[in-house]
């Protein structure tokens, strides 16, 4: 650290600190020490880089400027060494580098951050970050200053909605302090290294010796919550809203299935976030649904989404397609026909499915549940990747209760959410029928 800062690295933090890939992950459970590990890595390049610049990163300012957050614990540390502006929220080092505060409230909030270039990037508390913020500000991660490697930091628990993104792309790559490399986009030439570094609460004995009660109350957790913050398990986590999912239960290989069961659709459209079309059907003597193909993909024109959907359809009979509403409003006042009455027009039947969250989501718990076999009354045929993906990392909505996080990966449980409460009874004749009239007053 520079002179006059006085702060010594724990066992951990030293091992995260001396970390040279592009990419490192510092955490795992709470308390392990992950915000001041940040500060000494903006701090310390701070001072060694002259001319430097460091963002350190929250999602909302909030989180930045609380009663020992960040902020506070970096005059702890820097208010002898530097200069504050409190307007400007940064600290500019006599040697010309400049560590700033930031936060990413809203997604749009990272366009703030276009044409800006910093040496440094540390995001704090990673998981409540989306992956597309992410991945906007890395690209804010560059250097014209001699000798300095741009290098980006995250410290996170488990959780948020962040989960799935950081679990791809630092927990599964590799086992924890190895170096793995990071998958190349499309026209990237350079190859990038990550790397993750585990930490516990043990790893921070300061914390520990000052407050001796503090695993106790993470022991007092329920016990998904109590996996990911004390044990920083990243199978399970904080805020995740299908907790009922069991990989084990609910995902099983494909069968033929019987020419009598019913089948029918649900469509969640979409073109620059991903369209989610499943095939779903039901046996008629168990009532237990299935999910059996699918079709997920963005930035489809409408004429190839149809032909796509007719082909994951296979030639099977649908009872009905329960699609997004939205499917039925008229792009603009100039536009003769809507998304829907194109895909109607190319034979496929479209019903505006139910739209009400909150029931719908009780209906998919409801299923996800055992029946009286103690086997979950819905279950998803093995090759419907995106859906078991994207379905178990979905969490609740922070601002609006019982509601999921709409910035997750939601398009595949928004399909299923529409077809599983708009076919509560595929078995029933007199449903199908009355369902089939209702259809016909959409052509």
């Amino acid at each position: 650290m520079a002179v006059g800062i006085i702060w010594d690295a724990q066992p951990r933090q030293s091992v995260f600190l001396n970390r040279t890939e592009e990419e490192v992950l510092f955490g795992g459970s709470a308390g392990g020490g992950k915000t001041d590990g940040l500060l000494a890595f903006i701090i310390r390049r701070a001072v060694v880089y002259s001319y430097s610049k460091h963002l350190f990163l929250r999602r909302t300012f909030a989180d930045l400027s609380k009663a020992g957050a960040a902020i506070d614990r970096s005059k702890e540390l820097l208010s002898s060494s530097a200069h504050w502006d409190d307007q400007k929220h940064r600290w500019t080092f006599s040697n010309g580098s400049v560590f700033e505060f930031g936060y990413l409230d809203r997604e749009d909030d990272k366009y703030n951050y276009q044409g800006a270039q910093f040496d440094s990037l540390a995001f704090d508390e990673a998981g409540l970050f989306t992956g597309t913020q992410y991945l906007y500000m890395i690209s804010r991660c560059r250097s014209t200053v001699a000798g300095i490697i741009p290098l980006i930091r995250l410290g996170s628990n488990p959780g948020g909605v962040g989960h799935a993104f950081l679990k791809a792309r630092f927990i599964t790559p590799a086992s924890p302090e190895t170096t793995f490399e990071i998958p190349k986009e499309p026209g990237q030439t350079r190859q990038r290294f990550g790397c993750f570094i585990p930490s516990r609460l043990s790893d921070n004995q300061i914390l520990i010796q000052r407050d001796p009660g503090y695993w106790d109350r993470l022991m007092s957790l329920p016990e998904d919550e109590r996996r990911a913050l004390a044990y920083g398990d990243w199978d399970v986590f904080a805020g995740q809203y299908f907790k009922e999912w069991r990989y084990n239960k609910h995902v099983v290989d494909p069968f033929d299935i019987p020419r009598h069961w019913r089948k029918w659709g649900g469509l969640d459209w979409g073109f620059a976030k991903p369209l989610s079309f499943g095939v779903y059907t039901q046996d008629p003597d168990t009532d237990r649904i299935y999910r059996v193909r699918e079709l997920y993909r963005s930035e489809m024109r409408d004429s190839e989404a149809i032909e796509l959907i007719k082909a994951t359809i296979a030639g099977d009979t649908l009872d009905a397609i329960y699609a997004d509403p939205s499917m039925w409003q008229r792009k603009s006042s100039d536009d003769s026909l809507s998304t829907a009455e194109r895909y109607t027009n190319a034979n496929l039947m479209l019903i505006p499915a139910n739209n009400d969250r909150l029931q719908g989501w009780r209906r998919v718990r409801d299923l996800l549940a055992d029946g009286k076999d103690e086997l979950p009354m819905f279950q998803v045929f093995s090759n419907c990747r995106a859906f078991i993906k994207t379905f178990p990392n979905l969490i609740y909505d922070h601002n609006r209760a019982e509601d999921l996080d709409t910035d997750t990966e939601d398009h595949a449980a928004d399909e299923c959410r529409y077809a599983l409460i708009s076919r509560m009874s595929t078995n029933r004749k007199t449903d199908v029928i009355v369902r089939k009239k209702s259809a016909w007053e959409y052509l």
